[in-house]
């Protein structure tokens, strides 16, 4: 990847693209954990792509809605029935039982009551270590540890955080960037900061698309102010396109202007406008997913940036302007009350307003 922010580069973006399909195959989950992440809701690709699947587990075929340690009971084998298992081998009843429990635990405190949820977290715990220590994981299993971490953070649990910084040493660069998902989801508690020395050097993954989430994770994981995190965010700097747009956006999150002028690209239309997005799709391939999958062919894309995608980018450069406070940024966000898009206009608007409410505060 060329690092010159002034050259197109690789990328792929959160949204739905809106290309011809001849242009642009289908990105692979691999893929889409490459994207620009926005931190208020960051690293949430890691599930899209398995998110398909409608779910099947809220209803027994008695009308009976299986509780959330049941499906605990059937992700860890303490179980040997399977829910629909006309229509499901044993490792998609599984996954799919992680799928809903990680959606369910958005709700936790209806899903569990609070004498469940610490013995929950340790079963939970459990499994996401054994799954961390395997390797060649088939599709099956890795679509299983991706929900196990991601409803072990939803857990709101601080025992939760010792299994998922473990599964940062995983073999696997998926589950590294689910632990990464999982800790985001921790962030608001205290023992979460003992994650951090693992998160930043998370930084320096032999995975571009763990480095790239891990420098989200810091910006969420992080106090503001933190020396370590600003220190190691700034070194990212230097690095690929994507990887600079988090570090710059987590950076502003923690009160540091060291990625001021990434930003200030960030604010430029015309930026967007002239650059491209070019990457390596994996070919569409057929066969077993509950096999370990073999090496896919790949095509080269390339094409400009959607609206969609440059107004997203545009957004979180405003917010992270925003957060900054400085009177250089400010004005490039001031000067986005005319810009073409209407919620960018909208969100520079409100952005100069509050800004100029607290100067006169």
């Amino acid at each position: 990847m060329t690092t010159d922010p002034t050259k197109p580069a690789n990328d792929a973006t959160r949204h739905e693209e809106r290309a011809p399909a001849s242009e642009a195959p289908p990105m692979t989950a691999s893929l889409m954990a490459r994207l620009f992440v926005v931190p208020a809701i960051l690293v949430s690709v890691l599930v899209v792509a398995l998110m398909t699947v409608v779910i099947l587990f809220g209803w027994s075929g008695i009308g009976e809605r299986v509780t959330a340690v049941k499906l605990i009971d059937r992700i860890a084998g303490a179980t040997g029935d399977k829910n629909q298992g006309a229509l499901f081998p044993e490792n998609k009843d599984v996954w799919l039982a992680a799928q809903e429990l990680a959606e369910r635990l958005k709700n936790r405190d209806r899903e569990m009551k609070p004498d469940e949820i610490e013995l929950a977290v340790q079963r939970l715990g459990a499994i996401c270590s054994e799954l961390a220590r395997q390797e060649n994981l088939t599709e099956a299993a890795r679509r299983k540890s991706v929900f196990v971490m991601l409803a072990l953070g939803r857990m709101g649990s601080g025992s939760g955080v010792a299994p998922l910084i473990a599964a940062l040493s995983a073999k696997d660069a998926q589950l590294r960037m689910a632990a990464l998902r999982g800790l985001v989801e921790l962030r608001d508690l205290p023992e979460t900061q003992s994650a951090m020395p693992a998160v930043i050097t998370a930084m320096d993954d032999a995975s571009p698309e763990v480095r790239l989430m891990a420098c989200a994770a810091a910006g969420q994981i992080a106090v503001r102010g933190d020396a370590g995190a600003v220190r190691a965010l700034t070194d990212k700097l230097h690095e690929d396109r994507e990887t600079r747009w988090n570090a710059a956006l987590a950076l502003a999150r923690l009160g540091s202007l060291a990625a001021k002028d990434e930003l200030q690209t960030m604010l430029d239309r015309g930026y967007w406008e002239q650059a491209r997005v070019v990457y390596e799709a994996e070919s569409a391939t057929t066969g077993d997913s509950t096999i370990a999958p073999s090496v896919a062919p790949t095509t080269r894309v390339e094409r400009p940036f959607s609206e969609t995608q440059i107004s997203t980018i545009m957004l979180a450069a405003i917010d992270a302007a925003v957060e900054l406070g400085d009177a250089e940024l400010m004005n490039d966000v001031a000067r986005l009350r005319s810009d073409a898009s209407p919620i960018v206009r909208d969100r520079a608007i409100k952005a100069v307003r509050r800004a100029q409410d607290s100067a006169d505060e």
